[in-house]
């Protein structure tokens, strides 16, 4: 019976608690949860790809370097620890890559390289393209010693490693082309003595080098006759005469980039002795100036042959003979001034071809002869002295067509006849000079048209005669001298009125023809 008691309970208890566990909803203790299962491990990392730092590269001269970096990551985008990376260069002639990543340039080109991990690959592309970083020129000097020899020069082009750049292009300029040329493929001709920069250039990279041109002149023959021929070793300043340095440097003497002598002035420095015909060999020459010295004997006929002469000097010396005429084919000339000298015979009438002449000075010689025509082809001319001579005939009217002339100078010859009256047409006349001839007859009243003539010079013309012409109230002269004529200025009182605003005045009243003469 007590054995059924206790079965009976522990059906109940067990009841009990299965009423607790299903029902705990309705009940007022909660029972203690259960201890949830842990989560499962993470996936094992994958290597996936690989990352090339930096993305591309440009090199831009051979033996340059770049440092790549590769990093193996997994699928979660992390580092892949101890993940081991070979590269290889796609093109070895282009560029190198080390164990460790370290790029060189080796050529120009592209090269793929790539990183490998496994069966991982990642790739990048190195671009190498030089750029110009200096340009070195052989010879780094030169110098030439004649005009026209040449000196080949060349340029290489190189990157900033020292490396040539293949295919690069090079352009050649002269500094001074007047002392060297240099053509498209950097060959240098002597043009003219001097110093000249050439200089390469590609892009914006230039180089340059001094080319030095030391020719000795062609005229140096010619200058040493000359040195000879008028006492040289007597001159008051003989400095690096028929020395060996430039021409250019001699004294007196302008050299022009070829060394050919443009400008000989010795003018004032105790030249002797004669001019040489070599004289003539001078032909770059657009100046000689010679005067004021001591040189004698004839004016050599080679002086023609100077055709880039522009002026000529030869004054106050004692040169004799007549003037060559050959001169007239001087056409350059501007100036003519052959003055104080013992001259003889006639003015050549080649001298009128000289049509650029603007100055003709013959005076103090001995020249003689009649004025040549010709001269009328001289419309340049604005000043005209042939004073002093032994010049005869009449004033050509034609010398009415120099109509620029501003200084007419004739006096002390032994010019016959009356004065022309087309001098009337010389308007711009400042001075007109026609004393100690012998001048004929009344003034042509067509001379009060030279309305400004500052200066008129007629007087010892002993049968010049007459009154002044009512013209010549026009005048306002500064100077006037009509001593030792006949002429003589009218009483009325216009001409007094003029005759009073003169500064300088020799001339003598015409008698009153109110006053009988007894």
């Amino acid at each position: 019976m007590r054995s059924i008691s206790l079965y009976r309970i522990s059906i109940l208890c067990c009841l009990a608690l299965f009423a607790l566990t299903t029902c705990g909803g309705d009940s007022s203790t909660n029972p203690t949860p259960s201890t949830p299962s842990p989560p499962p491990p993470p996936p094992a990392p994958v290597p996936t790809r690989i990352e090339i730092i930096p993305s591309s590269a440009r090199l831009n001269a051979i033996g340059q370097t770049v440092q790549l970096a590769a990093t193996v990551l997994d699928q979660n985008g992390s580092a892949v620890a101890g993940a081991s990376v070979t590269w290889k260069s796609g093109t070895l002639d282009v560029a190198t890559i080390t164990d460790l990543g370290l790029v060189t340039a080796v050529g120009n080109g592209a090269s793929v390289i790539t990183a490998q991990s496994g069966s991982l690959s990642s790739t990048v592309n190195v671009t190498v393209s030089q750029t110009p970083g200096r340009i070195v020129i052989e010879p780094p000097l030169a110098e030439l010693k004649t005009i026209g020899e040449t000196v080949q020069l060349t340029a290489t082009v190189q990157d900033r490693n020292q490396h040539p750049v293949s295919g690069a292009e090079v352009t050649w300029r002269s500094g001074d082309a007047e002392v060297a040329s240099v053509s498209d493929q950097g060959l240098v001709t002597a043009v003219g003595n001097g110093t000249v920069r050439i200089t390469a250039r590609t892009g914006s990279v230039s180089a340059s080098i001094d080319v030095k041109v030391m020719a000795p002149s062609l005229d140096r023959p010619a200058l040493a006759r000359i040195f000879e021929e008028t006492d040289g070793p007597e001159w008051t300043d003989n400095t690096n005469w028929l020395t060996d340095a430039p021409v250019g440097e001699w004294y007196g003497i302008t050299a022009d980039s070829k060394g050919r002598v443009v400008t000989l002035n010795l003018f004032d420095n105790n030249l002797g002795g004669s001019i040489p015909m070599e004289l003539g060999l001078l032909t770059y020459l657009e100046e000689l100036n010679l005067g004021s010295n001591r040189i004698s004997g004839e004016i050599p006929a080679t002086i023609g042959q100077l055709e880039n002469l522009g002026k000529l000097r030869l004054g106050n010396n004692r040169l004799s003979g007549g003037i060559p005429a050959s001169i007239g084919q001087l056409t350059n000339l501007t100036e003519l001034l052959i003055t104080w000298n013992e001259l003889s015979g006639s003015i050549p009438a080649e001298l009128g071809q000289l049509i650029n002449l603007e100055w003709l000075a013959l005076y103090r010689n001995q020249l003689s002869g009649e004025i040549p025509v010709e001269l009328d082809g001289l419309t340049r001319l604005w000043r005209l002295e042939i004073s002093d001579n032994r010049i005869s005939g009449e004033i050509p009217a034609t010398l009415s067509r120099l109509t620029n002339l501003e200084i007419l100078d004739l006096a002390n010859n032994r010019l016959a006849g009356a004065i022309p009256a087309a001098l009337g047409r010389l308007t711009r006349l400042e001075v007109l000079a026609l004393y100690q001839n012998q001048l004929t007859g009344a003034l042509p009243a067509e001379l009060g048209n030279l309305t400004i003539l500052r200066e008129l010079h007629l007087h010892e013309n002993e049968s010049l005669s007459g009154p002044l012409p009512d013209t010549f109230t026009n005048l306002e002269l500064q100077f006037l001298n009509l001593g030792e004529t006949d002429l003589c200025v009218p009483a009325s009182s216009e001409f007094q009125t003029w005759i009073e605003g003169i500064d300088n005045v020799i001339a003598t009243p015409c008698p009153d023809p109110e006053i009988e003469t007894p």
